[in-house]
């Protein structure tokens, strides 16, 4: 999000000068790179309009430290980003404290592309929204006709919460045979489809390590591998990040992203072909994120779940869930 809105912002010319806004207007106050005292200085010396953090470092850069010299009088906009992912991580008792603190006349969005469970936001909207408004972006389809009804003129329509351009595969195989699969997966998509950005999902920050030491010896070496879990510092994350997104890939020399869910949300990574989903997730919204990463803008996109005995079971599931 600061690397988005640091792009935007140095993009806006002034008004009076023609030249690109300085970058001052922004804080990013949750880095592993400053303390909280010394997110108050940059604030003071900056004189920033836009405050990005997490909810602990908000929290002490509006109640803690900050309190008695950082006021939010004038606060005009506030967002939450993710706003079901942030109550799943325990942040319901910060977020509302830090809500509560804020002026009431103010503008508030909250953000989510699976926030689907209204009961788990309902604390926050009585909290924190005055009038509430939900927009709900759609992506509808015609009723299939495999259902075993006729569809006629007029029918409803149904909701998808993946994309429309985006074919999702499943493929049921003895836990021994993942490896194979997912090495016939990554054949098959380089050298029939021409695909070269791959992000592959594993359960645990160990899988990630694991496959990143064995897969160099399966694969064709000039596959380039790419570990992201959150076991590493957020500085070789985002080098990683960048790495897999700048490389000049082609399906001869693919890159692969080895991940953890750390890279199931807020990343827009444009060219990614395909997603292979090595461990299923156990929560359906984590299916649709990391879906999600592919398909993007327009772009078509295909995503591989492998899955061994019961959990054949998740795929009814998610035909009811996801209507796909």
């Amino acid at each position: 999000i600061h690397s988005i809105i640091s792009l935007f912002l140095s993009a806006q010319p002034n008004p009076i000068t023609s030249t690109p806004k300085p970058l001052e207007a922004l804080l990013l106050i949750s880095s592993d790179q400053s303390s909280p005292i010394q997110d108050i200085k940059r604030f003071l010396s900056s004189g920033a309009d836009i405050i990005i953090g997490t909810p602990g470092r908000v929290e002490e850069f509006l109640l803690g430290r900050g309190k008695t010299v950082v006021s939010s009088k004038e606060l005009e906009v506030l967002v939450l980003d993710e706003a079901d992912r942030l109550l799943d991580l325990g942040f319901q008792n910060a977020l509302t404290r830090i809500i509560t603190h804020l002026p009431k006349q103010r503008r508030t969005g909250l953000f989510s592309a699976t926030m689907t469970d209204a009961d788990a936001l309902s604390e926050l909207v009585r909290v924190g929204l005055r009038n509430p408004a939900r927009v709900v972006v759609k992506v509808q389809t015609k009723k299939s006709k495999a259902s075993g009804k006729n569809f006629e003129r007029g029918d409803l329509l149904e909701e998808r919460r993946i994309p429309a351009n985006l074919k999702n595969f499943y493929i049921n195989c003895l836990a021994s045979e993942k490896l194979v699969q997912l090495g016939r997966i990554i054949q098959q998509e380089t050298t029939i489809h021409n695909a070269s950005h791959f992000i592959v999902y594993f359960a645990t920050c160990a899988c990630v390590d694991y496959f990143y030491a064995i897969l160099p010896h399966i694969l064709p070496p000039s596959t380039k591998l790419h570990s992201l879990h959150g076991h590493l510092p957020p500085s070789a994350r985002t080098r990683t990040l960048a790495t897999f997104s700048s490389s000049l890939s082609l399906p001869s020399s693919p890159s692969i992203l080895l991940a953890t869910d750390v890279a199931a949300r807020g990343l827009d990574l444009p060219h990614v072909d395909v997603v292979v989903q090595f461990d299923p997730p156990s929560d359906p919204k984590a299916f649709s994120h990391r879906c999600g990463r592919t398909a993007r803008a327009g772009r078509s996109g295909k995503a591989y779940t492998l899955l061994v005995d019961v959990e054949t079971d998740y795929v009814g599931e998610l035909q009811g869930i996801f209507s796909i």
